[in-house]
C-alpha cells in the first residue's frame, strides 16, 4: 500500500480515474445490497464515463514502452474469435436455442462480446497508464466499495442485528443471505489477496494482506474460502518450481481433463449425489443443473446454445418448472453454463484458450513469475466457476489478467531472454 493514499491520488489523476472506475464497476453489481433504481443507473453512467476517460487518457498519453501491453492485448484475439464463432454456429445450426426468445437473445449475446472487448481494452489502458501501481488503485476502489456496503448495512438495519450478521460467517449455518454477502466484490478481494500473498514480503504487502483478510471474511462466500485455500496449496507446490514449457503443457492438459470430468459427473448425477451423501447443501443447484442437463447431453454432437442464453432461459421460465421452492436467478455453475452455451467442441476450445493459450503467452511474454501468478488465479477462478456465476464478471476477469501483468518485472523477461539465447548457442 502507500503511506499517503490522498497524496498518491493527487499526484496521479489516472489513479483517480481507475479508483472511480473500479468503485462503480462494483457498486453497480451490488445494487441488491445498497439499493436499486436511480442509484444503479447513476453507477452505470459513472462506470462508463470513467471507462471513456481512462481510454482517452491512454490514447492521448505520450508514454513510451507500451510493447508489453500491445503484445499482451493481442493474445486475446483467439478468445474474441472464439466468441464470434460460437455465436455464429449457434445462429446457423441451433437457432431454436440461440433465438429462443427472439432478437433479445441475440442482443444479450452481442453484449457479452462487447463487454469482453471493453474489459480487455480497460485492463490494457489501466496498466499502460500506471504500470504496477494499478493494483494499488484497484485495491483502493474495492476498499471504498466495501466501506459503502458496510456503512449502508448498518444504516438500514438494527445495529445489533447488523453486528451479529457481520460475524455470522463463523457460524457456518445454512441461513438466508447475509446483508453483507457480496458476491463479485468478495471474489475480487480474494484475487487481490492471492496477489499480495504471492508477492515478495514487504511492509506494504503485509499491510495489504492485513486489510484484505477481514474484508474477505465479511464478504461471506464460503466457496471463495475453498477456492483460495486450493490456490494457496498450488502456490506452495509451484513456488520454488522451475517452470518449463513441458511442465506448463502437462499442467494445462491435466487441468482441462479435470474440468471435463467435472462436467461429465454433473451429467451423470454423481457430483450432486456425492454432495447429498456428504450432507453438503447445494441450495437448489442440483435441481437447476438437472433442468439443463435433461435438455442437453455430454456428447460431441452437443451444439452451442449461444452466449448467455442460459440466463435468458432462467429469466423467462417460471421458477416452479425449474426448481420448486427455489428462486432460480442464475445457474450458479459457470462450467456447466459454458458447456451448454459453447457446446462440447466449443468447451474444449474455450479450455484450450483459457488454460493452454494464455499460460503459454504469459510465460513467453511476461516470464516465470507472472505465469505462476496466472496458474494460481486459474485454480482460484475455476473453482469459483464451478459453484457460482462469476465468469462474466468484468472486475474479476480484469483482475485475472492484470495481476500477472502487474507482478511481472524486467528481471523475469531478461532472464528468459538470456536463457533462450544460451539454449540457441
Amino acid at each position: 500500500m502507500t503511506k499517503s493514499v490522498p497524496g498518491l491520488l493527487f499526484r496521479n489523476p489516472d489513479g483517480v480515474f481507475i479508483v472511480a472506475f473500479t468503485l462503480f464497476s462494483m457498486l453497480k453489481r451490488e445494487t441488491d445490497i445498497v439499493g436499486t433504481g436511480m442509484f444503479g443507473t447513476v453507477c452505470d453512467v459513472l462506470y462508463y464515463m470513467f471507462f471513456v476517460l481512462i481510454l482517452l487518457r491512454a490514447i492521448f498519453s505520450r508514454k513510451d514502452n507500451n510493447e508489453k501491453e500491445r503484445v499482451f492485448l493481442k493474445s486475446f484475439t483467439p478468445l474474441l474469435v472464439f466468441y464470434l464463432a460460437v455465436e455464429a454456429i449457434a445462429l446457423l445450426f441451433n437457432s431454436d436455442q440461440s433465438l429462443r426468445y427472439g432478437i433479445g437473445s441475440l442482443v444479450k449475446s452481442v453484449m457479452v462480446i462487447v463487454n469482453m472487448i471493453a474489459t480487455v481494452v480497460a485492463l490494457g489502458c489501466m496498466y499502460y497508464l500506471t504500470k504496477e501501481k494499478v493494483v494499488t488503485y484497484i485495491l483502493i476502489g474495492h476498499l471504498i466499495n466495501q466501506a459503502v456496503v458496510i456503512i449502508y448495512g448498518f444504516a438500514t438495519n438494527d445495529f445489533g442485528y447488523a453486528l451479529s450478521d457481520l460475524f455470522s460467517f463463523f457460524s457456518f449455518s445454512e441461513t438466508s443471505e447475509s446483508i453483507f454477502e457480496m458476491h463479485g466484490a468478495t471474489y475480487c478481494i480474494g484475487a487481490l489477496l492471492l496477489y499480495f500473498m504471492t508477492k515478495s514480503k514487504t511492509a506494504k504487502t503485509s499491510k495489504a494482506i492485513f486489510i484484505l483478510i477481514p474484508l474477505f471474511i465479511i464478504g461471506q462466500k464460503r466457496v471463495a474460502v475453498g477456492a483460495i485455500a486450493a490456490a494457496v496449496l498450488v502456490w506452495c507446490v509451484i513456488r520454488n518450481m522451475k517452470i518449463t514449457k513441458k511442465r506448463l503443457m502437462a499442467f494445462s492438459v491435466l487441468f482441462c481433463i479435470v474440468i471435463m470430468i467435472f462436467v461429465f459427473l454433473l451429467y451423470n448425477g454423481t457430483f450432486f449425489n456425492l454432495m447429498k451423501t456428504l450432507g453438503i447443501s447445494t441450495s437448489g443447484r442440483g435441481l437447476l443443473a438437472k433442468y439443463f442437463t435433461r435438455q442437453t447431453s455430454f456428447s460431441i454432437t452437443q451444439l452451442p446454445w449461444g452466449l448467455d442464453v442460459v440466463n435468458d432461459v432462467l429469466y423467462h421460465t417460471p421458477y416452479t418448472e425449474i426448481a420448486p421452492n427455489y428462486i432460480a436467478v442464475a445457474l450458479h455453475n459457470d462450467i456447466l453454463k459454458n458447456f451448454i452455451e459453447f457446446g462440447f467442441i466449443g468447451m474444449i476450445a474455450w479450455l484450450y484458450i483459457m488454460i493452454v493459450h494464455f499460460t503459454e503467452r504469459i510465460y513467453e511474454g511476461l516470464g516465470e513469475r507472472s505465469v505462476k501468478m496466472y496458474i494460481v488465479l486459474l485454480v482460484y477462478t475455476f473453482i469459483l466457476f464451478m459453484f457460482s456465476n462469476s465468469y462474466y464478471s468484468s472486475p474479476l476477469f480484469l483482475l485475472m489478467f492484470i495481476l500477472p501483468l502487474a507482478i511481472s518485472d524486467d528481471r523475469d523477461i531478461s532472464h528468459k531472454k538470456r536463457r533462450k539465447g544460451h539454449e540457441t548457442k
